[in-house]
């Protein structure tokens, strides 16, 4: 599939978009995923697009996913403050946590599919991020209390048994961590304060799978402080807080007072609450997703969409902290996303609009042809009628290729094996990938 990618190296729409020639629009959700793909692996650098919607950029991941030996990383949130707050989905904060492992430990070029939500979610830095990594040896002294600490800190939250990822349980001497990135959760036995051994188990048999020499523990959350970032959230919430209550009457006062007390107090404590995000509003230096890559080229796939997206998760989250607000468990403090403007203006992007631009039309020559429901005699009916004003690609499987031989010369279609060269010509042309 990677040779058939190099096919559409000459396509104008692919050419315009590595050389940040505007106007690329109007393209189907088969070709859009198509010249990403190219333009990652023609480009070898690294690019970020940019969905208005988290279902569009799941389902863009899953399509180039097809398209390329190495999947796509996802960076993913919850679509609104309210969800994340009552709802948040562990697996989608697992794949996010993922994501950004990946990114703060490699430098290879990365291709990372987001969205709206995801491109302007405020984020720990990424030297922050590195450093929360706990890198543990055989042999290693380290006080077993200590590392409890440092679990909490970065997130891990103590449970009885370590069934799901993100979670950490102690009995005397062992400590087992479940992390997202293990199939096996991890069991550390001390004696005294030197780690003795480091090796995975079975969950249901709670038997040895294997053994390590050394293991790189990283954060279960993308919510970490550093002190003077806490501080920072402390002094400003109370002055916040101060001209807030103000607004309220005494009984809606002492609610709010209490909530900010305990919010604070979760926070200096390492609480992992998926609604503490919104604190990350009051602090003065904030990063996102672009910081944890060396200079990517965004693409806002549909950056008008994408700023409607902004508007309308805007509009829904103050909404939802003005009501919070009235029963007294939020301040009102609404700037909890960084702003769009800000990003599109400071970073290097690209506008792939949705519809046609008519002042600088720039159109791709990807087609892509579907005939999922059509029995395979009629589906290369419909092919020979493509191929008569058009250059037809078919990308087979070596178990494919035999019977679409088969069935074209006998419906006379004709047909050539394209090779490595991209096929300039109207016909049908076969690849085996």
């Amino acid at each position: 599939m990677n040779n058939f990618l190099g096919y559409i190296k000459e396509d104008k729409a692919l050419k315009a978009l590595l050389n940040r020639e505007p106007g690329v629009s109007g393209l189907s959700d088969n070709a859009e995923s198509i010249l990403f793909a190219a333009a990652f692996q023609k480009s070898k650098h690294n690019i970020i697009v940019v969905k208005p919607t988290l279902f569009a950029a799941q389902n863009l991941q899953q399509r180039i996913s097809s398209l390329i030996d190495e999947k796509p990383l996802l960076f993913a949130v919850e679509e609104s403050l309210q969800i994340e707050a009552i709802a948040a989905s562990p697996e989608l904060e697992a794949a996010r946590i993922e994501t950004l492992i990946e990114l703060a430990r490699t430098d290879k070029p990365q291709l990372v599919i987001t969205h709206t939500g995801g491109i302007l979610r405020s984020l720990p830095a990424k030297k922050q991020f590195l450093a929360s990594m706990i890198e543990l040896r055989k042999g290693q002294t380290i006080a077993r209390e200590g590392l409890i600490k440092k679990l909490q800190e970065n997130g891990y939250e103590l449970v009885d048994r370590v069934e799901r990822p993100l979670t950490y349980s102690y009995r005397g001497e062992v400590l087992d961590v479940n992390t997202i990135q293990e199939n096996n959760p991890l069991r550390i036995e001390f004696f005294d304060d030197q780690i003795d051994s480091i090796r995975f188990f079975d969950l249901d048999s709670q038997l040895t799978v294997s053994e390590v020499e050394e293991i790189t523990i990283a954060p279960a959350t993308d919510l970490l402080f550093t002190a003077q970032q806490k501080e920072e959230i402390k002094n400003k919430v109370q002055e916040k807080l101060a001209i807030d209550l103000k607004k309220l009457d005494p009984d809606k006062q002492a609610i709010l007072t209490e909530t900010v007390r305990q919010d604070l107090e979760y926070l200096d404590n390492y609480v992992n609450e998926p609604y503490l995000y919104r604190y990350v509003s009051f602090l003065s230096q904030r990063y996102n997703l672009t910081d944890y890559l060396d200079q990517p080229l965004v693409i806002y796939a549909d950056e008008k969409g994408f700023k409607e997206h902004y508007r309308y998760q805007a509009e829904e989250n103050i909404s939802y902290l003005q009501d919070l607000f009235g029963e007294g468990k939020a301040l009102l403090k609404f700037d909890v996303s960084l702003s769009p403007e800000t990003l599109i203006d400071s970073e290097d992007t690209y506008d792939l609009a949705a519809f046609e631009d008519l002042k600088h039309p720039i159109l791709s020559g990807i087609q892509p042809a579907d005939f999922p429901e059509l029995p395979l005699d009629k589906a290369l009916k419909q092919i020979e009628y493509l191929s008569e004003q058009n250059t037809v690609l078919l990308a087979l499987n070596s178990a494919q290729v035999s019977q679409i031989v088969d069935k074209l010369v006998e419906k006379n279609i004709p047909y050539e094996h394209s090779g490595n060269s991209f096929p300039d010509k109207p016909g049908t042309n076969l690849r085996v990938k």
